[in-house]
């Protein structure tokens, strides 16, 4: 859904963006402010619009941010996508996306501050009953998509024969427990203790 813009952006015409010129918006607002203050006249401000565009378009705050973390999952499918294609290796390519820095892709940010904020927001999201099987399909993409590079990895004969569902469940929570810590800290470079876990995890079935 969305037009591209073909003129200066106007007050009022959502129709002159892309949903990923909303939705990029929406990413930079959690962040920068949290979601206890991410109103559609945040959201509408970074975009250009007004806030009862954004009502007239998605319907509500919440229909917009379903749809946001809609399009948030298919972001992360298809940095998975890129990955494959720059690399021929898929263990090169699982590496690569695990330890790409944040905030080079719309729906991520590289602060500190901005990921505790998102990821507070999808703790909330995880609560709500119509927004959970959205945060439980971004886990279910992640781990699955592990899966398959390291099958392929495997057929390559980059790795010996293991249990490549239990390594994938090891790497994501590796992925997960060092972007914890990450929060607070802006001094870590979370993409390096990424890409060191990765090595550690994956070395001992390394051919």
């Amino acid at each position: 859904m969305g037009i591209v813009a073909t003129a200066p952006r106007e007050i009022g015409r959502p129709r002159l963006f892309k949903d990923d010129d909303i939705f990029a918006a929406a990413a930079l607002v959690l962040a920068r402010v949290g979601h206890e203050h991410m109103t559609l006249a945040a959201i509408a401000g970074e975009v250009g619009c007004s806030a009862p565009a954004l009502v007239q378009r998605y319907g509500s705050k919440k229909a917009l941010l379903k749809q946001f973390m809609e399009w948030s999952n298919a972001q992360v499918i298809g940095r998975f996508e890129q990955v494959r294609v720059a690399n021929q290796s898929p263990l090169a390519a699982l590496r690569s996306r695990l330890s790409t820095p944040a905030g080079q892709w719309l729906n991520e940010v590289a602060d500190p501050v901005g990921y505790a904020n998102t990821l507070a927001f999808y703790l909330v999201a995880w609560g709500d009953p119509t927004l959970r099987p959205i945060v439980e399909r971004r886990r279910q993409i992640l781990e699955s998509e592990f899966y398959d590079l390291l099958v392929k990895a495997r057929e390559a004969g980059e790795l010996a024969d293991c249990d490549e569902q239990m390594l994938a469940k090891m790497l994501l929570t590796a992925f997960t427990g060092v972007a914890l810590q990450r929060i607070g800290k802006a001094d870590d470079v979370m993409e390096n203790q990424i890409g060191q876990f990765f090595d550690l995890l994956i070395g001992p079935y390394r051919l």
